[in-house]
């Protein structure tokens, strides 16, 4: 790779980690100035984002990934946002053990930055919820980052308290653009974020607020299947918050697979027995035009049961299955049943 022109060079170095990179730009001339060319920084450690020898290097920097031990690497960010001007993306990931003595200090040291109203991502992981309803946090995130960037961090957080959101969107958060997240690139529907995530009462203030999924027959309308897959608990609250609201799930898989097809899959199912008929029950009563929708293959949701191909695999026993995939064929069954009999009326 010594081979390339600098900027070449950058592009290739983007991919790896930054301790690689470091190796690779200090053999030769060519080398050095790479680093100038860098626009993705993964995996640097609090000694080389406090090394301002190092870090004025990469003028071009856009999305830094910081691996920490200390409280105090909020300061070394906000001393990087001031050096690199076209920093955008930050994500902070705090090791097990991580000295978080000088929290407060450090969310004071980063918000007197006057860069943060560029960053487009901000994210922590690794952060414990004490650290995140303290007040210099909360301050931070509620009156600091620009509001969109906030929300998407703390939609993507179980224990953000709904009086935390209720300020972001005071300050004008748009719940009707695309949160950003870095790891991989991704844009993810406000609404669709917090059914997957957040606590009940968080989705219900941005229903309340006027927050709604993707457009409907979207291929990216994954609103009730967010719900689906809750592992926070309450996925059949979520899914009756979401009906109450006059939404209606319009997804379609590849296969053709709506979200009561995908209900009878055992590979796609953590739930308890009870949640499971909770939720065919309630998918049933309030949209049951869904159990008469057909597969590419063919199959309705009932057939699916029927044939034999979603067995719930998932049960550790026999009989539990067998019990199960009874139930759910009763509830799925005598909806198809009811839906068949209005049709002819």
């Amino acid at each position: 790779m010594r081979h390339f022109p600098a900027p070449l060079r950058g592009l290739v170095l983007d991919h790896l980690e930054f301790a690689d990179v470091l190796s690779a730009t200090t053999t030769d001339g060519t080398g050095r100035a790479s680093l100038g060319y860098v626009r993705r920084i993964s995996n640097a450690n609090d000694r080389l984002v406090s090394a301002p020898h190092v870090m004025s290097k990469l003028r071009l920097c856009e999305t830094l990934f910081v691996s920490s031990k200390s409280a105090l690497v909020l300061g070394h960010i906000a001393w990087a946002l001031h050096a690199l001007r076209h920093l955008r993306d930050v994500v902070i990931d705090f090791k097990a053990g991580a000295d978080m003595s000088s929290w407060r200090q450090g969310c004071e040291m980063i918000a007197r930055s006057p860069e943060l109203g560029r960053l487009g991502v901000f994210s922590i992981k690794g952060l414990r919820e004490a650290e995140f309803n303290s007040d210099a946090f909360q301050s931070f995130l509620a009156d600091r980052l620009p509001p969109n960037c906030a929300l998407a961090y703390v939609l993507a957080r179980s224990f953000t308290p709904a009086s935390t959101v209720s300020k972001l969107l005071a300050r004008g958060a748009d719940l009707h653009a695309d949160l950003v997240y870095p790891t991989p690139p991704l844009r993810v529907n406000p609404l669709v974020q917090a059914v997957a995530t957040t606590r009940l009462e968080v989705v219900r203030l941005l229903l309340d607020a006027g927050a709604r999924g993707p457009q409907p027959n979207s291929v990216h309308d994954p609103i009730f299947m967010a719900a689906k897959w809750r592992k926070l608990g309450g996925a059949v609250d979520a899914m009756r918050l979401l009906y109450d609201a006059g939404l209606r799930s319009s997804r379609r898989t590849d296969l053709g697979f709506n979200t009561l097809h995908y209900l009878t899959l055992s590979y796609t199912n953590h739930h308890s027995p009870e949640t499971v008929l909770a939720m065919a029950k309630l998918i049933c009563e309030r949209q049951p035009e869904l159990v008469m929708e057909v597969s590419n293959n063919g199959f309705t949701p009932l057939a699916l049961l029927v044939d034999g191909q979603t067995v719930p695999e998932w049960r550790s026993s026999a009989s539990e299955r067998a019990s199960l995939t009874r139930d759910l064929s009763t509830i799925i069954g005598r909806a198809e049943a009811k839906y068949r009999r209005e049709s002819r009326r």
